[in-house]
């Protein structure tokens, strides 16, 4: 949220992929991307995962 790095996240390689977070963050969302978060959430599996 700050922006740095901390004992829980390494900042930079996600600041480089999305610059604006807050603006990536407000876009409407996909309801397709939704259903399939929740299916791989619910499996333990990740969408990428074989």
């Amino acid at each position: 949220m700050a922006g740095r790095d901390d004992a829980m996240v390494r900042a930079s390689p996600l600041l480089e992929m999305v610059g604006d977070w807050g603006g990536f963050l407000s876009h409407d969302v996909v309801q397709e991307y939704v259903r399939l978060l929740w299916f791989h959430e619910r499996t333990g599996r990740s969408n990428l995962s074989p």
